[in-house]
């Protein structure tokens, strides 16, 4: 997989097509999927399964802090490879890109920057200044830059939509079959241990976000110095930890 990083100079080659969606893609989980599944479709056209992200979370350019995400960087981009995505843009997340005309972004990086041959996206599409873009819009201009917008149905799993803030919800009360049933795969924690006089201790990325309190049932794998930890279910929930 080709990552494009650190630069809002976006380019593929002259003779390349993508198949773009753009967001956050936290979790990259069953909804995410349903997206990437359109994407990867669109290979038989010539498309190059792209996905458009942005590094760091707009959430943390406003807020001035670091917001735990779902999946780290890495995991997110082991995640994405491991589904089929050829090429990855992580847009760095400036005031000067948070402001951006959504026609502007579309004009210079879907169009000119990617070349893009299809655009899916949830109904929920928002993107440019103060989140402005929305998929009208991106259809609206469609014709005029030459590439087709597709609107993708949200997926609904227990009656409700899934979502990476519904997986937060669940990930807090420690539910974590939830979790990995709504991710399409186990929650994983990978880090490095640490051991002093009470024991041992993984530390985290301080961008990963952790589930609540408590005992869980888990897979533990060990890669030289990284141990990873595949959470499988709650064994017992630690309210007074």
């Amino acid at each position: 997989m080709r990552i494009i990083q650190g630069t809002t100079d976006i380019s593929v080659g002259v003779n390349e097509r993508t198949a773009v969606a753009i967001g956050k893609f936290d979790g990259v989980h069953l909804g995410h999927r349903r997206l990437i599944s359109c994407l990867m479709d669109s290979r038989r056209d010539g498309l190059i399964p792209t996905i458009l992200t942005f590094d760091p979370p707009p959430e943390q350019l406003f807020t001035g802090h670091v917001v735990p995400q779902l999946l780290t960087v890495q995991e997110k981009r082991e995640v994405l490879e491991s589904l089929g995505i050829e090429l990855l843009v992580e847009l760095p997340m400036t005031m000067e890109t948070a402001s951006m005309a959504p026609e502007r972004f579309i004009s210079e990086v879907l169009a000119r920057g990617l070349h893009a041959g299809l655009v899916a996206a949830g109904p929920d599409l928002s993107f440019g200044y103060r989140g402005s873009g929305d998929f009208t819009l991106l259809d609206s201009l469609s014709g005029e830059y030459g590439y087709e917008a597709r609107c993708i149905d949200k997926v609904v799993e227990g009656g409700a939509v899934v979502s990476s803030t519904r997986i937060r919800g669940e990930l807090e009360r420690g539910d974590i079959a939830a979790v990995n049933a709504l991710m399409g795969e186990p929650y994983r924690i990978t880090g490095r241990v640490t051991q002093d006089e009470e024991g041992l201790e993984l530390i985290t990325p301080p961008d990963k976000l952790l589930p609540g309190d408590g005992e869980y049932d888990a897979e533990v794998c060990r890669d030289e110095e990284l141990v990873s930890v595949s959470l499988i279910s709650l064994y017992k929930h630690n309210a007074l930890c």
